[in-house]
């Protein structure tokens, strides 16, 4: 297994606290409103989204058995440095799908579990960005430089709306 492939295993589970935690945060909102539907974390099965960004982030760049390694120590860290902030996601969007399903509705209660997720989510965010960076500074500028046109390619399928994705100048998956 080659270091590319090493890291993108690890990411997988890194990816819980990278970026399935912010997506399953903001789907916890959207299923207090749709209680019962997709199961808890929105079919989407424990843990959440993988590798989310940052699997998507190294697709392709022939990272160097240092690099994975590196990589792979960096999602290690992060993993067992936000175990606590993981629980504390898990335990505010509970207690707000709680609050948001119970009838009577209890606006305040609503109002104050939806504050304390949103608390959580801001900070899972941070720790997120943070390991982003952190795995952004142990590429090449050559990678890096392959990483912002994917993120700046992303951006513009983004804003063009589902289903409309633009050729890319013909370089395939994996090419950029």
């Amino acid at each position: 297994m080659n270091g590319f492939a090493k890291a993108v295993s690890v990411l997988a589970v890194a990816g819980v606290i990278a970026g399935g935690s912010a997506g399953l945060a903001a789907q916890a909102g959207a299923q207090a409103q749709e209680q019962g539907r997709n199961g808890p974390r929105g079919g989407r099965g424990p843990g959440g989204i993988g590798g989310g960004e940052m699997g998507l982030m190294l697709r392709g760049l022939d990272l160097t058995d240092s690099q994975g390694q590196q990589v792979r120590d960096l999602a290690d860290r992060y993993r067992d440095q936000n175990a606590d902030l993981l629980q504390r996601l898990a335990q505010a969007a509970s207690a707000h799908r709680t609050a948001a399903s119970a009838l009577p509705a209890d606006e305040t209660a609503i109002r104050t579990t939806l504050q304390e997720l949103a608390t959580v989510q801001a900070e899972v965010a941070v720790q997120r960005a943070r390991l982003r960076n952190d795995v952004f500074a142990q590429l090449t500028p050559e990678q890096q430089a392959r990483v912002k046109a994917r993120i700046d390619d992303r951006q513009q399928d983004r804003r063009r709306g589902p289903g409309a994705r633009a050729p890319r100048s013909g370089q395939g998956r994996g090419q950029r």
